[in-house]
Order: structure tokens, then C-alpha cells, then sequence
């Protein structure tokens, strides 16, 4: 899974399972270590809202979700 991948996985959950439509990348790590990605997004629409999502990297399972779920 590359970068563009684990963003759209990301996306993809935000929209359909937290609904979460308007959503700003802040900041994303691969841990090569962990076979992990760390996604950081804000999801507010008039204040700041962050949400934490970690990716799985071997199957692009979502394995952690950190954030208030459809509060937009």
C-alpha cells in the first residue's frame, strides 16, 4: 500500500462509517517497523476537529480510530 492508498482507505471510512465529509489531511507516517500508517485529519468544518486513524499496511484493515464518530 502506498501513501495515496492508505489516504483514500482513510477517506473512504471517514465518509462512510463516521460521516465525516469534509475532511483535511494534517499529517501521515508510515512506520515501516510497525507495517502501519498514521493518518491524521481534521474533520471540523468551523473549528478544529482531529481525528487519529492507523491503517494495517499488509491487508489495509483500519485497526485504530481515535475521534468523536459523525459529530459534523
Amino acid at each position: 500500500m502506498n501513501l495515496e492508498e492508505a489516504v483514500e482507505k482513510a477517506i473512504q471510512f471517514l465518509e462512510e462509517k463516521a460521516s465525516y465529509f469534509f475532511h483535511r489531511l494534517r499529517k501521515a507516517d508510515f512506520r515501516k517497523e510497525e507495517g502501519k500508517w498514521y493518518l491524521e485529519f481534521d474533520v471540523g468544518i468551523l473549528s478544529e476537529k482531529v481525528v487519529k486513524i492507523i491503517i494495517d499496511d499488509s491487508d489495509g484493515r483500519i485497526v485504530y480510530y481515535e475521534g468523536p464518530i459523525g459529530e459534523s
